[in-house]
Order: structure tokens, then sequence, then C-alpha cells
């Protein structure tokens, strides 16, 4: 079953979404992901839309920028874009910016497919450098996205595996999980005093479920 990586932020602010698309697109492109799909003419990709609407009146479709600003700019739907990496061997982060339910701001998340981490698929040095990838994004979105608090987690986790980083505020790992997985916390400090906890290694599932763990520092 698929699942995906996630980093998400709760943010504090009267802003709409209008206002955080440019800055988490450019946010992003500073390490190198951008709308333009492989294989697609330049400024052509991919995105998913949810009517607020009519719930129903929803797709994943395949269109220009300027086709998804016009969407983005009508404030009639939740939208989740695709943003590929312009490393050699290409891979997409889904970013979604959401309403929070019965609570006021708006909720940020990051996310790659667990496709693009597979263990039984890709080869070792691949996977470590994407999951190091998505960890500096979240990190930049941590410190552009204040104030807020977030972390990263999968998305349905198998039983017992904890959350992964903690942004803002400790990370909480019980006993069991430390000793059964290994798991080290470590805290650090990002320009301007923001502290973040990531538990340390991560872990990927493979094909049968097995699970993987990957150090993210050497």
């Amino acid at each position: 079953m698929s699942d995906t990586l996630n980093g998400t932020f709760e943010l504090q602010t009267e802003r709409e979404e209008m206002f955080w698309w440019p800055l988490l697109f450019e946010a992003l492109s500073w390490h190198g992901f951008h709308f333009t799909a492989p294989g697609k003419p330049a400024g052509m990709g991919y995105y998913f839309y949810r009517s607020y609407l009519q719930e129903e009146d929803s797709d994943f479709v395949c269109a220009s920028f300027r086709e998804l600003w016009e969407r983005i700019v009508g404030r009639q739907a939740q939208i989740m874009v695709s943003l590929w990496s312009s490393t050699a061997d290409p891979f997409p982060l889904d970013l979604l910016i959401a309403l929070r339910e019965n609570a006021s701001g708006l909720s940020v998340s990051l996310g790659c497919d667990d496709a693009y981490l597979s263990p039984d698929d890709i080869d070792p040095g691949t996977v470590k450098e994407r999951l190091r990838l998505l960890w500096t994004c979240c990190k930049t979105l941590f410190v552009v996205c204040q104030p807020c608090r977030g972390e990263m987690s999968w998305g349905e986790a198998a039983p017992g595996t904890p959350v992964l980083a903690s942004f803002g505020q400790p990370l909480e790992v019980s006993e069991e999980a430390r000793q059964r997985q290994r798991l080290q916390v470590q805290e650090q400090v990002l320009p301007g005093g923001k502290r973040i906890f990531v538990a340390q290694p991560w872990y990927v599932r493979g094909r049968h479920g097995e699970l993987a763990y990957w150090p993210l520092e050497d």
C-alpha cells in the first residue's frame, strides 16, 4: 500500500493561501524544485485539486503553470502541486496548502511518495540523497512559515514507529521505541534560534512491509 513521508506545518497566520504560494515556490526553488515535470515543455507540470464547493469535483491534471496559477487565484479549490527536483534522477515533492479544520490559520504539507524511496527498487545512495533533500526542504519551510510548528512522519506509520522530527517543540519518543529501533533524538538550532528535534535513523518500508533504516548524517 502506498504511503507518503510528510512534513506538515501549522501556520499561525491571517494571510490566505494566495499569499503563501509564491513564497513556498521560491523557497523550494532554492533547493532545485520546480513545477516543470520531466519530459514536459517548460512550464508544464502536474497538480491535484478538490473543489471547496463540490467535493466530488476533483482531479489530477497536467497543465501549464498559468492554468495552475489561475486556479490558485480563483480560491475555489484545495490544491496540491507536484514540484520536481533538478537532480540527475528527478523525483517529485507534493506541496499542499490547506485550511485548518476547526482552527484559524493554514496547514502546509510537503510530501514524498514511498514509491520514490523504496529500498527494494532504488539505489541506496539515491534513497539517502532524497531523504536528505526532503529534510533540507522541510527545515527551510519551517523558517519561511513562521510563526508555525510542525512534524515529519509517515502518513500511515507502522505500529510503534514514532514521528521522525518535530519543529519548534520537543520530540516525544517512547523508551520502548528508543530501545527497539535504537533511535537517538538530536536537537538542532536553525538560523534565528529556531529549534528542531530529529530521531535518527529514519526508516522506510520495503515492498513486504519490512523497515529499512537510513541515517541522515554519516
